[in-house]
């Protein structure tokens, strides 16, 4: 009989916004939720209204047991809750209770619309809008599709030691399996909340998009990163390109002040000297012997004259602009044969048409220092330029039909000689790969030139 009562007691109660003192209150029906660590469970009575039921220490109920719970009615609206329950249990249930499907919204209702809602198993679709991660346990502030508000915490246990799932974030959409609770005041429903047994209970719908504002920040961040980056390394080319333009511009310009000295004096005073030698030579006062000699002076003054010359334009750097290598070889065999000291011939035609500029002033210059030594030390007759080509470059072979040469035995600059080593220093500086050659008849030198 004192259970009846209590029951009626307690149905009879849903319709008063008021809390109820009532003793020893029994209720029946099934556990539909409850998760270790916990001091509150939820059962479903067997009308299909929910029930809060704090639990005394030591207490450990199963969901789906038939339970009776005995405790104090303290609260009828908008939740029911009994306080400082015993559970008794009488049997287990065959099926488990029905979910119902509410809104985050339509928690907030009336409470008189909340009874078939509050502290029953249900099923919501939701939208994650803010994720707190606390000691034991995780918050989830969540709405409505498509509502930014009002919004309800989702709570459940979670154990330090794992990780938080990377889709459970702000913009998330989630199927919760809870129990929603909550309290009242005169002004309305209060602390509503969705209670959570685990992890298992959430199922990830979509996941949020990558755009979220700590991403853009982030995505912004590094962007201005990399456009200061790259700002900082193009200022700093142009100003290393500044500067090596600068000093190209310096060299240029002593270059050109040095060639100009060297054209206006030794060229100069070369210039006169022939002139002087051939008024003696023409004035017929001079013995064969000596008249000879001066021609052969006029004939090094000549040549003096040419390797100053190209020393000259070689400083400005305008000698050869446009010219290809072949045409100027062809001119230097023909100055040569002009002057009466050898006879030139060149074989040319196998040499490329468009070769490096810088490259083709170091062979050209080869080619004259070696002639030059030639003539000045072996005394030949025949002087043949000749060119092949070589895999991925050419070949050209500087030969005279004069005194054999020994490179190894060659005069260096302690002596005053600079020839041999002017050589070697261009065809290192341009990639060439400079040899002498010998074979009994001609001699000279041979260079190979990549591409």
């Amino acid at each position: 009989m004192k259970s009846v009562l209590g029951l009626v007691a307690l149905l009879a109660s849903f319709a008063a916004p008021c809390v109820f003192a009532l003793d020893s209150t029994n209720v029946l029906g099934t556990v539909s939720f409850w998760y270790g660590g916990m001091d509150f469970a939820f059962m479903t009575t067997d009308d299909m209204r929910g029930v809060r039921i704090g639990l005394r220490r030591g207490v450990r109920p199963n969901v789906g047991d038939r339970v009776e719970a005995t405790g104090l009615l303290s609260q009828t609206a908008p939740d029911i809750r009994l306080e400082d329950v015993t559970l008794r249990v009488i049997g287990h249930g065959d099926a488990p209770p029905a979910l119902t499907c509410p809104g985050v919204a339509a928690l907030y209702a009336s409470p008189g619309d909340l009874s078939s809602s509050l502290n029953r198993p249900a099923s919501m679709t939701v939208r994650v809008q803010d994720v707190n991660r606390r000691r034991s346990h995780v918050q989830l502030q969540v709405s409505d599709l498509g509502q930014s508000r009002p919004t309800t915490t989702a709570t459940f246990p979670f154990p330090e030691d794992r990780a938080l799932d990377p889709d459970l974030r702000r913009g998330a959409v989630l199927r919760v399996r809870c129990v929603p609770s909550a309290s009242w005041t005169s002004r309305g429903v209060e602390n509503l909340s969705l209670n959570i047994r685990g992890i298992y209970d959430i199922e990830v719908l979509s996941r949020p998009p990558w755009w979220t504002p700590g991403h853009i920040a982030m995505a912004v961040a590094l962007t201005a990163f990399v456009l200061v980056i790259l700002a900082a390394w193009v200022a700093l080319l142009l100003r290393t390109r500044a500067a090596e333009r600068e000093n190209e511009r310096i060299v240029a310009r002593d270059r050109r002040r040095i060639a100009d000295d060297l054209h206006d004096t030794i060229e100069q005073h070369l210039a006169t000297a022939k002139l002087y030698l051939s008024a003696i030579h023409a004035s017929g006062c001079v013995s064969a012997n000596v008249s000879e000699a001066i021609r052969r002076v006029e004939d090094v003054l000549v040549h003096a004259k040419v390797e100053v010359r190209d020393a000259v334009m070689d400083l400005r750097g305008d000698k050869f602009a446009g010219v290809p290598l072949r045409d100027e070889l062809k001119s230097l065999a023909r100055q040569l044969s002009a002057v009466g000291a050898v006879t030139a011939r060149t074989e040319l035609s196998r040499l490329p048409d468009v070769v490096d500029p810088a490259i083709r002033r170091d062979v050209a210059a080869i080619v004259r220092e070696a002639v030059t030594n030639a003539i000045k030390h072996g005394r030949p007759r025949n002087v043949t330029i000749v060119a092949d080509l070589l895999d991925g470059g050419f070949t050209l072979r500087v030969l005279n039909d004069g005194e054999p040469f020994d490179a190894g035995r060659s005069l260096g600059p302690e002596t005053g000689h600079y020839g041999i080593n002017a050589m070697r220093a261009r065809a290192a500086r341009s990639g060439i790969a400079l040899s002498f050659v010998n074979d009994g008849k001609w001699c000279g030198i041979r260079l190979e030139v990549g591409k």
